[in-house]
Order: C-alpha cells, then structure tokens, then sequence
C-alpha cells in the first residue's frame, strides 16, 4: 500500500546538472613510492608490507592489507601502523593550522 501512494505523489522537476568525466593523470609520487617499495622488495630489504590503497571512484573507496613480516608479527605491524596513524594526525593538525592562517 505504501508503494502505491509513493507511485501517486506527482514528481517534482528539477534540473540536472551536466557532468563530465575529469580525466585524472597518474600520480607521480604515488608511483616513486611503489617503484621504491618493488625495488627493495626484489633486493630483500623490503620483507613486509601493511598498506592502504585509495581507489578512484566518487565514493573514495579504499583496499588495506598486510603481508610477508606483517603477517608474520603482528604485534610490530600493529604498532609500524599505530606510528603512521600518529603522523596523520600531526598532518591534519597542520592543515588545520594552516586554514586558520
């Protein structure tokens, strides 16, 4: 019954604003990132990874994972993560810092 009164209420019309689709260039310090984390990988000296991948997309979506060492001792991959939470927060007090200015 609820369907059939929503069906009835008359639409009301609004404009739809034209979007197009913004071609976003690859980012090149996300790229020097990954070529250095590969190349320490393949020489040995990178054993594990813990990471979070922003995707692009509207919705800001995100993948995260651990693997090799950080899989392996989670204890030390939870705190390598508790100090890269501590320097976002420093960043963020930096950005609000810098609004205010």
């Amino acid at each position: 019954m609820a369907q059939d009164t929503i069906n009835r209420k008359r639409s009301v019309p609004c404009k739809v604003l034209p979007f197009r689709i913004v071609e976003t260039p690859p980012r090149e310090d996300v790229i020097n990132a990954l070529r250095t984390l590969l190349a320490g990988a393949i020489h040995g000296q990178v054993t594990g990874l813990a990471f979070v991948a922003v995707l692009k997309g509207r919705d800001q979506a995100f993948i995260s994972d651990f693997h090799g060492t950080c899989s392996e001792n989670l204890t030390h991959t939870r705190g390598a993560l508790r100090h890269l939470d501590g320097k976002l927060d420093y960043a963020l007090l930096e950005s609000y810092a810098q609004e205010r200015r």
